[in-house]
């Protein structure tokens, strides 16, 4: 762990010689096991969000990204168009929530160590509650919001026009 802090880079790359999605183009049985793993715990993480989150509710129109196979439209029965976003349109995001301030809480050492393994692997990181407000007002939305949470650590944000 030493030298993958000190060296930095791709961990997997460094590993494998290719990332981690060129891999699974590579080995069918680890892209199933890598997508099925993700489709799981997406799949909890959206019920109890359906729970605690109400916005989508008002919504004529819904797109998912980065959704993987689209279960928050399959969750919604969510049919649409996909047009550009509307002037009174919004933009939700579910993605999990670092501390600004390391805490020893549980929730916070999960999303820690989920982003320790984002650098590692993928060259990703979580990101903190004002690192998504200056993404949002720095993609031209004019009002941040952080609306509801679930088991702790997945966090509804919204982005408004």
């Amino acid at each position: 762990m030493k030298d993958a802090i000190l060296e930095g880079g791709n961990q997997f790359e460094k590993v494998h010689g290719m990332s981690i999605f060129q891999y699974m183009d590579k080995d069918p049985a680890f892209n199933i096991v890598f997508n099925k793993g993700m489709t799981d715990l997406s799949t909890i993480a959206l019920r109890k969000i359906l729970e605690v989150y109400q916005g989508f509710v008002e919504l004529s129109s819904l797109v998912d990204v980065g959704g993987g196979i689209g279960r928050c439209l399959k969750y919604g029965h969510f049919q649409v168009p996909y047009p550009a976003l509307p002037n009174n349109g919004k933009v939700v995001i579910i993605e999990l929530l670092m501390q600004e301030a390391p805490d020893s809480s549980m929730s916070s050492q999960y999303v820690s160590r989920l982003d320790n393994g984002m650098l590692l692997y993928l060259e990703g990181k979580e990101r903190t509650e004002k690192e998504f407000e200056a993404l949002c007002k720095g993609s031209g939305f004019s009002k941040f919001k952080v609306v509801c949470c679930a088991y702790a650590v997945w966090v509804v944000m919204e982005f408004h026009k």
